[in-house]
C-alpha cells in the first residue's frame, strides 16, 4: 500500500448507513405508482446500481418515459421523507478527519445525486475534507463502468496504482478494478463478505476504521 495516497469512496452503504431511507423510498414510490411491490432484500440487492437502473430491473420495462417517472417520483419522495434520517456508520467521522489530517486525498465516487451527498456531508461537516464528488449526474456512464474513477485519476493526475476504490458492493469493486485500482470492500453494507468476495476485492474489513492502518501504517 505505499503508492496509495488516495482514497475513492463509495457512499451509500461505505460511509452512508441509508439503507432503511433506500428501501423505505423505493417502497413508496412502487406504490405511489401501483406498480408490483418489491422485497426488501430485491431492493438491498439493487443498492449501488443508478437510480435508473434499480427502476428497470424492479419494474422490469425498458420504457425511459417510465423509467424518468419512477427516478422522479423517488427523488421527490426521498428529499421530503428520507433525507434527514440519513447518517454515517460508526467511526466514519473520525476515521475521515484523521486520514484527511494525514494528507490521504478523500474523494467520492457514488450513484447517488451530488445534491444530497452536498446535504448530508454539510449536515456531518465534512464537505471541506473532500477533494472530488462525483455523482450520477455527472457522468455518462454510472458504475459499474469505470468513468467515475477514471474521471477523479485524471483530474488528480494520478496512476490506478495510488488510488484505493471502498466500497459496500460488488459494483463499486468491479468499477475500480475496470480503472486498473486496487479495490476494499467493507461487510457493515449492502453486500455480504461473500458476495463481495467473488470479485476478489484486495482487501475486506469489517469496519471503517480499519481502512486507517492499510494507509497509514509505517515500515
Amino acid at each position: 500500500m505505499d503508492r496509495i495516497t488516495t482514497l475513492i469512496l463509495d457512499f451509500d452503504g461505505t460511509i452512508a448507513d441509508s439503507v432503511k431511507g433506500i428501501v423505505y423510498t423505493a417502497t413508496e414510490t412502487l406504490s405511489e405508482l401501483s406498480l408490483t411491490p418489491v422485497s426488501e432484500q430485491g431492493i438491498i440487492s439493487l443498492i449501488g446500481l443508478p437510480l435508473t437502473e434499480m427502476f428497470r430491473r424492479m419494474t422490469h420495462t425498458d420504457d425511459e418515459e417510465f423509467i424518468s417517472l419512477c427516478t422522479t417520483t423517488y427523488r421527490r419522495i426521498f428529499k421530503e421523507k428520507a433525507l434527514d434520517s440519513i447518517d454515517l456508520f460508526p467511526t466514519v467521522k473520525e476515521s475521515l478527519l484523521f486520514l484527511h489530517s494525514e494528507g490521504i486525498s478523500l474523494n467520492i465516487a457514488s450513484s447517488r445525486s451530488r445534491g444530497s451527498i452536498y446535504h448530508i456531508l454539510e449536515k456531518e461537516g465534512l464537505m471541506e475534507i473532500f477533494d472530488i464528488i462525483l455523482g450520477v449526474n455527472e457522468v455518462v456512464n454510472p458504475k459499474p463502468h469505470p468513468e467515475t474513477v477514471q474521471r477523479i485519476l485524471s483530474e488528480k493526475g494520478l496512476s490506478p496504482e495510488e488510488a484505493l476504490m471502498v466500497g459496500d458492493t460488488t459494483f463499486d469493486i468491479m468499477m475500480g478494478h475496470a480503472a486498473g485500482c486496487p479495490g476494499c470492500g467493507v461487510t457493515y453494507g449492502n453486500h455480504s463478505k461473500e458476495v463481495l468476495l467473488s470479485v476478489e476485492p484486495e482487501y475486506i474489513v469489517d469496519s471503517f476504521d480499519e481502512i486507517v492502518p492499510l494507509l497509514t501504517k509505517k515500515d
